[in-house]
């Protein structure tokens, strides 16, 4: 036993025995043992090995009770323990949280500068200057009543741009029924026929030595049309033969893709019939006729804490991505984007968020100006899901997106109203890469605030 029990039980067998044996109280039992209190008293050995056995077990009775106290007590700590730190800990870690308020750049935004494409007059001729990056068709239309036999033709040189992309002009009904006549400076030249943008015609490049390739060199394009059938001469020599299919000529158009500077020197149209020229144009009078303009595909800026997308191209969208931020990898998280509609007429435009994959996997947050929104799953390359358009509250142009990222579905709703939910099925698996802001059609919009919050478990 122990040196503090040993001591208690012959405390405690002294108090016995002189219980037993009340002459002992006047003697001196301090320091005594068991074996000295067995001599001093006038009980017999026994009589005191019984209350030493009677000592000893209610000594370890009395220790095994405080020792299950206290087991129960420690149990009882450390279920508190497993119970309450786990709940402190969870309620003094903040979730992972990212804000963007569009006071300036400082997050690394896809930005496009304001890049004009324009028309005006230089040198004696009508300059059309492209600064288009995806193979946009910059056309200046001019609606005429032509005979139904006539030529048409038109000299015009590339100041400078591309070798890749074409120019030419244009000759059809309107802008989505038509044949356009190109050359390319890498001496190639072609032709296509489109019926309400439906393409019924489109060659491939074909090379032509006779084409100028240089920069600042001259090219004369002419098309003899005779009723529906056109021959096609570059600088004085057929190129090809081809027809009109369906299409009454109401109009033509001088046109340059992508980014070139084309300055046309003259055109000029004559009736075959009588051989009269019934419309020429020099340019060097700058006439009044052909509109000279501005014009922009996409624009962006930081303004009064806001970040405002401009597109000016119907059946175009902008994309301003940036990377969501690492700490959200694998991470199940809330966004809040706060958006403000500046268009000022009713436009069939859309504008929202997108959460991307890579170019040909995202979901895309589609919102209209008529209080209309849907979610949509673009999948190796294909909308594999397009929701329904359902209608929300907002006030004024303001509103606000929320999408809930789950593992396995992404939620969207529009000012605390549910407008839809998709299952991410095997995308989940992957890691989303990219964020983007994104404005369609001819729209302008205002990104005010954006906040990307954890979910917790």
């Amino acid at each position: 036993m122990g040196h503090k029990k040993d001591k208690e039980i012959l405390e405690l067998l002294k108090d016995r025995v002189i219980e037993k044996d009340r002459h002992l109280e006047e003697k001196e039992v301090h320091n005594s043992t068991k074996e000295a209190l067995a001599e001093m008293t006038a009980l017999s050995k026994n009589e005191v090995d019984k209350i030493y056995r009677d000592v000893v077990i209610e000594v370890r009775e009395k220790q095994r009770k405080k020792r299950k106290i206290t087991i129960i007590i420690g149990s009882v700590l450390v279920l508190l323990a497993v119970i309450i730190i786990p709940i402190a800990l969870k309620e003094e870690i903040p979730p992972i949280t990212f804000t963007e308020d569009f006071n300036d750049n400082s997050n690394g935004w896809e930005f496009t500068d304001t890049k004009l494409s324009q028309t005006y007059y230089e040198n004696n001729e009508y300059v059309i200057e492209s600064v288009e990056d995806d193979g946009t068709v910059k056309y200046i239309n001019h609606t005429f009543e032509f005979p139904q036999n006539f030529v048409i033709e038109a000299k015009f040189q590339r100041i400078d741009g591309e070798h890749t992309e074409g120019f030419g002009m244009h000759i059809g009904e309107n802008e989505n029924t038509l044949t356009y006549f190109f050359i390319r400076a890498d001496k190639n030249y072609r032709y296509g026929t489109k019926i309400e943008n439906d393409w019924k015609t489109n060659t491939s490049w074909n090379n032509n030595s006779n084409i100028k390739k240089e920069n600042k060199e001259y090219n004369i394009i002419k098309i003899v049309v005779k009723a529906n059938n056109f021959d096609y001469f570059i600088n004085d020599e057929k190129a090809v033969s081809g027809d009109f299919l369906d299409i009454k000529p109401k109009m033509f158009s001088l046109a340059v893709v992508g980014t070139q500077k084309v300055a046309y020197n003259y055109i000029k149209i004559t009736n075959s019939d009588n051989k009269k020229i019934i419309y020429d144009s020099n340019f060097e009078q700058s006439p009044e006729d052909w509109k000279i303009k501005k014009d922009f595909k996409k624009k962006s800026e930081f303004k009064d804490g806001k970040y405002l997308i401009t597109t000016n191209k119907t059946d175009y969208c902008y994309w301003a991505k940036n990377w969501i931020p690492e700490k959200f990898t694998n991470k199940e998280f809330e966004i809040k984007l706060d958006a403000i509609s500046l268009s000022k007429e009713k436009c069939k435009c859309n504008y929202g968020f997108m959460l991307i994959y890579d170019s040909d996997n995202y979901f895309a947050f589609e919102i209209k100006d008529n209080k209309t929104a849907r979610l949509l799953v673009n999948n190796s390359g294909k909308y594999t899901y397009k929701g329904n358009y359902k209608e929300f509250r907002k006030t004024n142009n303001s509103i606000q997106i929320q999408i809930k990222v789950e593992k396995r579905k992404v939620t969207l709703k529009i000012n605390n109203i549910l407008i839809d939910k998709v299952n991410r099925n095997y995308l989940y698996k992957r890691a989303l890469e990219r964020m983007a802001l994104r404005v369609c059609d001819k729209h302008t919009v205002a990104f005010d605030k954006l906040e990307l919050i954890e979910l917790k478990q």
